[in-house]
């Protein structure tokens, strides 16, 4: 059985895939610069890729289609870049470990620009992947493209998931961070998220975990520079600024 939305039919869990790649390109985020030699083509390149500029008004938030598999998956494309996005054992993202994530989420989103459709940034939100109490949902799973790398891709993320937890009545978002993603980190310091490591059994180590206060949130509350924290000059909101335009 295959689940439909806006046009785009998607495989549940255990259906075969079959897609072609128009496209290869290369790993999750390039601001963790020790992962940048762990992918091809970036050990060609003499300095890693300007991170693109994104406006909110090129992009779209949608469900996934069967199309975005591989290119999903191709931004994944080592043991390292997937350790920090997942659990999972392997050697990349595949289409499986994806369907997997998909499956045991209550839902998925995908911002893509608005011209193409073309996939640039993934996420699940889920309630399985951790035991968590009655009322919290977690932000899991977040890919960029990294040719695409911006905080509007991951504020469109971001936003979607609220909304979602907001109209389903979760009272907190929680998400957790290995404390070498450095992004994960940023994003988590600007998304005015408060630490809960080590305040339930089910937020430990190795990974920091962070839980936003659906209180906190404002329906069609507008992106900027002042609303994401860009005001010190803490190595977080130093790389956050790098990923705004």
């Amino acid at each position: 059985m295959e689940r439909t939305n806006k046009g785009c039919s998607f495989p549940q869990s255990g259906t075969a895939l079959s897609m072609t790649n128009d496209e290869t390109v290369i790993s999750e985020a390039s601001v963790l610069v020790p992962l940048l030699q762990d992918q091809a083509p970036f050990a060609c390149l003499s300095s890693p890729p300007l991170l693109r500029r994104s406006s909110l008004s090129n992009l779209r938030v949608r469900r996934i289609c069967p199309s975005d598999f591989v290119e999903i998956c191709s931004w994944v494309r080592s043991s390292r870049a997937l350790q920090m996005v997942s659990s999972d054992d392997g050697d990349r993202l595949t289409p499986e470990i994806l369907a997997r994530w998909i499956a045991a989420a209550e839902r998925e989103f995908v911002v893509a620009r608005s011209s193409s459709d073309k996939a640039i940034g993934f996420c699940t939100l889920s309630r399985s992947e951790a035991p968590l109490p009655e009322g919290v949902i977690e932000f899991c799973h977040q890919v960029l493209n990294p040719w695409n790398i911006s905080l509007h891709v991951s504020y469109h993320l971001c936003e979607a998931a609220k909304s979602f937890a907001h109209s389903h009545r979760f009272s907190s978002i929680v998400t957790r961070s290995l404390p070498s993603n450095r992004y994960a980190l940023a994003l988590a310091r600007i998304e005015e998220t408060r630490e809960v490591t080590g305040k339930g059994p089910w937020a430990t180590s190795p990974f920091r975990w962070f839980a936003f206060d659906m209180a906190q949130y404002q329906v069609g509350q507008r992106f900027s520079a002042y609303q994401y924290g860009l005001k010190g000059n803490t190595e977080h909101e130093r790389i956050a600024q790098n990923l705004v335009c």
